[in-house]
């Protein structure tokens, strides 16, 4: 089953947006048109962006999402219907079918180590928490559609739902990736990367019409569109789960290339098509998708005005751009709703001390040529490797430079790389390290598109023609040494701890109620738990009901089951708890159901005594900051009992040690008292002692080792 889904979905994917695609290029041909143009390549790019601009207006209508696939089928049949009422060129067919080869070449190495793996999962766990979130709305959408309340009140999912849709989301990735969770009836957590691997897969039709623009044969632009899809930036980015940038990335060539068909080549009749994938590239990356069009258009427009001689001519032009640009509006308004909530989001996270999902204010630049044998682009390749990444990058940019002199499609190159190169550097001195980095993974194919077309050149000069094949050689070695390390670093997660939360997940959080789980910062760990309610209090503020925690334990790897309010007020059913954090039992009427080698689970049972209050330990004397007290041996601890009560119930244990620690435990309330065995086993124990409010209870360890204290609960009984 993986794997026919894993090898399945590109083909699948490509077949339901290739014919429209398709019909889209036919209606837009001119009368003397070519029938075997290279621009129907980017056939996929534009059925897609038609896909995304229909299901945006069907959820926004209110149609429920199990009404995506049959009227998508039918869209696609109407296509396959006017292609063959059209008599669609077999050259066309022939290209498409090698593209789509190549293409396929791409998405398995862009998915390798889920193959390797062999199951289903997500990669980048740990790296990157952001995934998770854009796997939760589309799960949103697909129950609820775009029926967000005014205020969200009820666990993980419906607060991060909120959290997105305050920033602007749900965007076209949530709406993709909901396609595909209907297509392949899956969770969005299993097809996350393959839609990721078919988006960067996308770059090869679209660099390959690149290429031939720039007068490169077919058989060099289509080996330069397999380069370019699998770039390393290409792989890391999605190896770390930064999917709307992946997605965006072929949008936004073809988007150029378009641009450029339209203005320096006349060919107005693209103007629909140009407004559809725009359209598409803001609804996948909303506004910012601008920035590099408005930085393409001035050196399109100067390539025109020397061509023609006359300013006469950008009239034209600046109304064909309006004219897509509003265009693009009226096919998609929802995207251009979106955009204030979005500008807002940027200007929050572009501020100067932002890092946002980096480690270091530090961003390497260099990984944008390729050429970084280290698994993460976010680190600094050591000894050797630092200095073949710095040959590797010289290596491209002489090659680039040199093609850039080239004059073959040199308008469109050159524009290209202002185009990039402009917003690196605005945003490496206007903005955040955080923001600056998402220009790199973008300008990368352009490098690749550039680094083919010079080498393309090199092997036609007759007297350094023998240079091209070797400085090949070497790139590709250099990028083939830095994807393999990025590829064996790569985690295919669910490992063996994600595997247990599942396993937890199908044998407990199939009855009704509300779920604590409690990790610290494991936003997947939620998204696994979200068949239910899932509270967290400790991976971000959600206004889920979480419950409150004290601020001095919400930063530590250990937790204390005590400071969660709520716990007693029958508030939730079940806690889920890492053991690593789980140093403090979960009080009455909590008993311990399970215990795995990396969770423990308590369920409330219907039958357990309810405690008259709960009390923990370590507000009676210095806890250092612990969710435990700490009584060496011989020593005494009073803590004052609030309540009138019948007996006590104490949380208690000795610690571990490999001296094995024995003996009893003496608890004295009331005048009376009683000794009891205590092990190195967290248990609970009855303390059959009455007393009265604000009796003292007095705990005397008189075992040999350190005695860890952790509640008090007073009964009626």
């Amino acid at each position: 089953m993986f794997y026919l889904v894993a090898i399945g979905f590109y083909p699948i994917f490509l077949a339901i947006s290739l014919p429209i695609g398709l019909a889209l290029f036919e209606f837009s041909k001119g009368p003397g048109e070519s029938r075997g143009s290279d621009d129907f390549a980017l056939a996929p790019v534009v059925g897609l962006a038609a896909i995304v601009a229909a299901i945006s207006f069907a959820l926004h209508l209110g149609a429920p999402s199990a009404a995506i696939i049959p009227v998508l089928l039918v869209v696609d049949i109407l296509a396959i219907i006017s292609l063959w009422r059209r008599q669609l060129d077999f050259k066309k067919i022939k290209l498409q079918l090698g593209l789509a080869g190549l293409g396929l070449i791409a998405y398995v190495l862009l998915i390798l180590p889920l193959l390797t793996a062999g199951h289903f999962g997500v990669l980048g766990y740990g790296v990157n928490n952001d995934a998770v979130f854009h796997n939760i709305i589309p799960e949103y959408l697909n129950t609820y559609g775009y029926d967000f309340p005014e205020t969200f009140t009820d666990g993980f999912t419906e607060a991060s739902a909120d959290k997105l849709v305050a920033q602007g989301y749900p965007d076209g990735w949530h709406q993709f990736l909901l396609l595909a969770m209907r297509l392949f009836g899956l969770r969005a957590f299993f097809i996350f990367n393959f839609l990721e691997a078919f988006f960067a897969a996308l770059l090869v039709p679209v660099a390959f019409v690149w290429l031939r623009k720039l007068k490169v044969s077919r058989m060099w632009a289509g080996m330069g569109g397999l380069f370019t899809a699998v770039g390393y930036l290409q792989l890391t980015y999605i190896f770390h789960g930064f999917a709307p940038q992946v997605a965006v990335t072929p949008f936004l060539y073809a988007v150029l290339f378009l641009i450029f068909r339209v203005m320096i080549e006349d060919q107005r009749r693209y103007l629909v098509l140009l407004a559809l994938t725009l359209q598409a590239g803001l609804a996948v990356y909303s506004f910012t998708i601008l920035l590099w069009v408005v930085l393409f258009l001035p050196v399109i427009a100067i390539y025109r005005v020397r061509a023609t001689g006359s300013l006469a001519c950008l009239k034209a032009d600046i109304r064909s751009f309006a004219a897509a640009l509003g265009l693009a509006a009226i096919i998609n308004p929802f995207s251009v709703i979106s955009m204030g909530r979005a500008f807002k989001m940027v200007t929050d996270w572009s501020a100067a001390d932002s890092l946002g999902n980096l480690t270091s204010r530090i961003v390497p630049i260099l990984p944008v040529f390729g050429v970084w044998p280290t698994g993460d682009h976010r680190g600094l390749p050591v000894g050797l490797w630092h200095i073949m990444a710095y040959a590797g990058g010289f290596l491209v940019l002489v090659v680039f430079l040199y093609g850039l002199s080239q004059k073959p499609g040199r308008a469109l190159l050159i524009s290209g790389t202002v185009a990039f190169v402009g917003p690196i550097i605005l945003l490496k001195f206007k903005t955040s390290p955080y923001y600056f980095s998402k220009t790199l993974q973008l300008a990368a194919p352009m490098l690749v598109i550039g680094f083919v077309s010079g080498i393309y050149f090199l092997s036609r000069q007759g007297r350094w023609r023998f240079l091209a094949l070797p400085l090949a050689i070497i790139y590709l070695f250099g990028v083939g040494l830095s994807a393999r390390k990025a590829i064996i670093q790569t985690v295919a997660t669910p490992d063996k701890r994600f595997s247990e939360l599942f396993r937890i997940n199908d044998r407990f959080l199939k009855e009704p109620g509300r779920v604590l789980f409690v990790e610290t910062g494991e936003d997947w760990g939620n998204y696994v738990l979200s068949d239910l309610k899932v509270a967290s209090p400790l991976a971000l503020s959600y206004r889920g009901g979480a419950p409150e925690v004290r601020p001095q334990l919400a930063d530590r790897q250990v937790h204390d089951l005590d400071s969660l309010r709520g716990v007693l007020g029958r508030k939730y059913s079940l806690i889920i708890i890492s053991k690593a954090q789980d140093k403090s039992l979960a009080p009455n009427p909590f008993e311990l159901v399970f215990s795995g080698k990396y969770y423990n689970v308590f369920k409330k049972q219907p039958r357990a005594v309810v405690p008259l209050g709960h009390k923990p330990f370590e507000v009676g004397g210095d806890s250092k900051g612990l969710p435990y007290y700490e009584l060496d041996p011989g020593k005494a601890l009073n803590i004052v009992i609030d309540s009138t009560h019948r007996s006590l119930l104490v949380s208690a244990y000795l610690a571990p040690s490999p001296s094995r620690p024995s003996g009893e435990v003496k608890f004295s309330a009331g005048g009376r008292s009683i000794n009891l065995l205590v092990t190195a086993k967290p248990a609970i124990y009855a303390v059959p002692l009455a007393g009265g409010p604000r009796e003292n209870l007095k705990v005397i360890n008189g075992t040999s080792g350190q005695l860890r204290l952790d509640w008090v609960a007073p009964l009626k009984q």
